[in-house]
C-alpha cells in the first residue's frame, strides 16, 4: 500500500511566477554596466553581482518615487502651475 496517491506523483509543468518572468527578462549588468549572461548560474560571481544590482534597483525605486513625490508636494502651488 502506497502512502502517496498516484495523482500527487504525476509530473506537472513548472509555471514561473510573474516576478520570475520579469526579473529573468530584465537586462543583467555588472557593476560597470556591462551586460552579463542572464543564464541562471548561482555559482558565477558575475551573475550574482548582476542579481544584486537588479534587486538593489528594485528596492530603491519606491524610495526615489516617494522622495520625488514629497519634493513636488513641498513646492509652492504657484510654481507648479507655470
Amino acid at each position: 500500500m502506497s502512502l502517496i496517491s498516484g495523482h500527487s506523483q504525476s509530473q506537472s509543468a513548472y509555471v514561473p511566477t510573474l516576478w520570475a518572468e520579469v526579473l529573468h527578462n530584465a537586462p543583467h549588468v555588472n557593476i560597470t554596466l556591462h551586460p552579463v549572461d542572464n543564464m541562471f548560474n548561482p555559482e558565477n560571481d558575475l551573475y550574482l553581482e548582476s542579481i544584486g544590482i537588479l534587486v538593489s534597483c528594485c528596492t530603491h525605486l519606491p524610495v526615489l518615487v516617494h522622495q520625488a513625490h514629497m519634493f513636488l508636494l513641498s513646492r509652492p502651488q504657484s510654481l507648479l502651475r507655470g
